[in-house]
């Protein structure tokens, strides 16, 4: 008798220490320290990157500023599932917008903060340099030198955000605000043999395949250190600021307002943007409407 009470005590005894075991497991797996809910971003923002800026976003996800395994992103794209906000270039998503509504650019994203700049350079042989513009270099003579397609410019695709934002002082020049002239661009887009590509491919086709392309458009201070290259000081690469001045601006776009867009930028180091030729410009101002709407045209053209 005793041996059989003492056994129902034992099971019961392994019953409760089941149900304390599962319970403490259950517990751990929902806020444990081996948690998952900062790999999956459960508390952190979502944050996707256009490809050409893939390096911001995978060293502030490295650093646990934002959730792990940002996405890429880029015009033209769906948003995937989960993402809240967005690191490009200015004015993609503005032209986000109006690629749904034409009269509400801010129908995709709702709230756009600049985090860096870029001010943008001509890169050439010193012949193509003094071919196209002389002595002063400005965007109206380099328009100009390219625009029958004769003299291939790399610089980017219209359909990417980093295109239209290199592109941008080159069609004003050309084209002004006439958006209806958009395929005037045409000839210069398709010159170089390759196609185009982003800034820093092209610049390095530049130096290393003579005939590739004559000039190229891109940040400046991701262009000098190409031209300061070995390769670049034997082919007599020259870094030009035309005239005026043209800037391209890096935004954080999000969907909503509870994302600290400033925190973010200020988390942002030399060591994220030197590479790429930024410079940090935590709430610099993004593109006015008008100007998103012209390079909206333009994508819509060619994509």
């Amino acid at each position: 008798m005793r041996e059989r009470v003492l056994a129902v005590v034992g099971a019961l005894c392994l019953i409760a220490l089941a149900i304390v075991v599962r319970g403490a497991l259950s517990d751990k797996d929902e806020s444990g320290p081996d948690s998952d809910s900062n790999s999956s971003g459960s508390d952190l923002p979502v944050v996707a990157c256009t490809e050409d800026l893939m390096s911001i976003c995978d060293q502030l996800a490295k650093d646990d500023h934002i959730a792990k395994d940002p996405p890429t992103l880029e015009l033209g794209q769906d948003v995937p599932d989960g993402v809240n906000a967005w690191i490009t270039w200015d004015p993609a998503p503005r032209i986000a917008g109006f690629a749904i509504s034409q009269t509400n650019p801010r129908s995709v994203w709702t709230h756009v903060y600049g985090i860096a700049e870029a001010q943008l350079a001509a890169a050439g042989t010193s012949t193509s340099l003094q071919s196209a513009c002389g002595p002063t270099t400005k965007w109206k003579c380099i328009a100009e030198f390219v625009a029958d397609g004769s003299n291939p410019i790399g610089l980017g695709s219209p359909t990417t955000s980093e295109g239209l934002a290199r592109l941008n002082p080159v069609a004003t020049a050309l084209i002004g605000e006439e958006s209806d002239r958009a395929l005037e661009l045409r000839p210069a887009i398709k010159s170089p043999q390759n196609g185009q590509s982003d800034a820093r491919t092209m610049s390095r086709e530049l130096v290393t395949r003579p005939g590739a392309v004559s000039l190229v458009v891109g940040p400046v201070g991701l262009l000098r250190p190409d031209a300061e290259s070995e390769g670049g000081k034997n082919r007599k690469i020259k870094v030009e600021l035309p005239t005026p001045e043209a800037v391209a601006n890096v935004v954080l776009a999000t969907k909503t307002d509870n994302i600290d867009s400033e925190g973010l930028c200020k988390r942002l180091t030399q060591t994220h943007l030197e590479p790429l030729g930024l410079r940090a410009a935590c709430g610099a101002p993004e593109i006015d409407e008008t100007r998103a709407g012209f390079l909206f045209q333009i994508w819509k053209r060619f994509k």
